[in-house]
C-alpha cells in the first residue's frame, strides 16, 4: 500500500469497525420492540353485489419509543467520514499529479450522467487530477442513475 493511501485506509477502518457498533445499537432497539402493528378489516360495503369481494386486512405500524440519539449521531459522523475519506482521496490523487494547491479538489458528485459530465463545477473539483485518475472517477458513476449509493452518501452528508 502506498504511504499517502495509509491514512485513508485507516479512516475506512475506522468506520467499519464503528458501524459494527452501529449495527448492535440498532440490533438492541430493534430488540426492544419499538412498534406496535395493529389490523382492521376494511368495512367496504359493496351496495347491490351478489358477491361482495372478502373484506380487506388494513395494517397500521405505530413507533412506540423514540429512536436513540446515538444511532443518529453515530449514523451521521460515519456517513461524513466516508464522505469526508472520499474528498481525502480526490486531494490525494491530485497531489500526486503535482497539484500545487488543493483547496477547491474533491470527490465529485452529480444529479445526472448529464451534469457529471458537463457541469463546469464538476470539472472544476477534478482539474488537478490526472486523466487516468478522472477517467477512475467516471467509471464509478458518482451520479443519479450511476452509483445511487455514492450519490446517496453525498447527499446524506
Amino acid at each position: 500500500m502506498s504511504t499517502d493511501l495509509k491514512e485513508h485506509f485507516g479512516r475506512l477502518e475506522w468506520v467499519n469497525k464503528e458501524m459494527k457498533t452501529l449495527e448492535n445499537e440498532v440490533a438492541s432497539y430493534i430488540t426492544s420492540q419499538p412498534y406496535e402493528i395493529t389490523f382492521r378489516y376494511s368495512n367496504r360495503m359493496f351496495l347491490y353485489s351478489l358477491n361482495p369481494p372478502p373484506a380487506t386486512k388494513i395494517y397500521t405500524c405505530k413507533q412506540t419509543q423514540d429512536v436513540p440519539v446515538g444511532i443518529g449521531a453515530r449514523s451521521g459522523t460515519l456517513i461524513n467520514e466516508l464522505r469526508a475519506t472520499l474528498d481525502a482521496l480526490a486531494c490525494t490523487l491530485a497531489i500526486r499529479n503535482n497539484a500545487p494547491n488543493t483547496k477547491s479538489t474533491c470527490f465529485p458528485t452529480a444529479r445526472s450522467k448529464e451534469n457529471f459530465l458537463n457541469d463546469k463545477q464538476v470539472k472544476q473539483k477534478i482539474k488537478s487530477l490526472s486523466d487516468a485518475d478522472k477517467a477512475l472517477i467516471a467509471s464509478l458513476k458518482p451520479y443519479i442513475g450511476g452509483n445511487d449509493l455514492l450519490y446517496a452518501l453525498h447527499s446524506s452528508d
